[in-house]
């Protein structure tokens, strides 16, 4: 009796990096994203992403989601409650430096976190608004010229 060989079993580019994070759905994001550029001539280009692309990003997601899980883990038990809320990520990346400075212009939804706005731009109607703003486009047309 011969045993029969093991059946070669497929391992996905994520197994095979060692990560959790989906490296061939970042891939064809990047790919999708890729298509949609525009060359200076304003011609679409060849999207054309390598696979180690896409590998390096997902490892680069999977760190900063664990920098930032593990950081929030440890408010968590000082704290002594029992969940991961939006707020605490947000204090979480606030008290950190590294964090803060990535995450400068991050807003983090149901965080309670006010944003800045232009004051003059929430006084404004709709109207005026769109008039503002069509202002700067054609002054920023006649410096270009």
């Amino acid at each position: 009796m011969t045993e029969a060989a093991p059946k070669h079993q497929n391992k996905t580019r994520s197994e095979k990096a060692g990560l959790l994070f989906p490296v061939g759905r970042i891939h064809r994001v990047l790919k999708s994203r890729a298509l949609k550029c525009k060359t200076s001539d304003g011609k679409l280009r060849v999207g054309r992403v390598s696979g180690n692309a896409a590998i390096y990003l997902a490892t680069v997601m999977e760190y900063l989601c664990n920098e930032v899980l593990d950081l929030a883990a440890e408010s968590v038990k000082k704290t002594r409650t029992k969940r991961i809320t939006p707020q605490i990520i947000n204090t979480t990346i606030k008290n950190d430096d590294l964090l803060r400075s990535l995450f400068k212009d991050v807003s983090i939804a149901n965080s309670s976190e006010v944003g800045v706005y232009n004051e003059k731009l929430l006084t404004l109607s709709a109207k005026d608004y769109f008039q503002h703003i069509r202002s700067g486009v054609k002054e920023q047309k006649q410096i270009a010229k």
